[in-house]
C-alpha cells in the first residue's frame, strides 16, 4: 500500500515496479568507500554513488538498480557528466507528444528503454530505426 507517486516512483519490490509503467533493471553490487557514500557498481552504468542510509547491505552484495525510462535523456554528443553511457539507437516509436527509443548499451545484454517528451526530439524522424 502506498501512494500513486509513491508505487510509481518508489516501488518496493521488483513486481511492483515491473506492474506499474514500464522499468529499466540492472544488476549490481555493492561497495562502500568507507564514507557516509556507498558505491554501486552497475551493469553498463559504472559505479553510482548511493547514499549508506539507502544502501543497508554488505560489499559485494547483489543488488538491482531500477530506473524509469522517461529518468534517462538522449544526446547525440557525450554531455560532460559523470553519469553518462554510451549507447546506440536501435528502435524508436513516434507517439506524438512522446517517442520510445530501445537503445542496446556495453555491458548490458537487454536492450534500455527510453523515453522522451518531443518538445525538443533528439533524433530527426529520418535518424530513427522503424520511425
Amino acid at each position: 500500500m502506498d501512494t500513486p507517486a509513491g508505487l510509481y516512483e518508489a516501488p518496493r519490490s521488483r513486481a511492483v515496479a515491473s506492474f506499474i509503467g514500464n522499468m529499466n533493471f540492472f544488476r549490481g553490487t555493492v561497495w562502500r568507500n568507507g564514507s557516509a557514500m556507498a558505491a554501486i557498481e552497475a551493469e553498463g552504468l559504472g559505479i553510482l554513488p548511493m547514499p549508506v542510509v539507502q544502501v543497508a547491505m554488505p560489499d559485494g552484495a547483489p543488488v538491482q538498480i531500477a530506473l524509469r525510462p522517461e529518468k534517462f535523456s538522449l544526446s547525440r554528443v557525450r554531455p560532460d557528466s559523470a553519469h553518462a553511457v554510451e549507447g546506440h539507437l536501435r528502435t524508436a516509436a513516434y507517439l506524438g507528444e512522446r517517442s520510445h527509443y530501445y537503445l542496446s548499451m556495453p555491458g548490458k545484454a537487454d536492450p534500455i528503454a527510453v523515453s522522451t517528451q518531443n518538445t525538443n526530439r533528439p533524433f530527426a524522424a529520418q535518424d530513427e530505426p522503424n520511425g
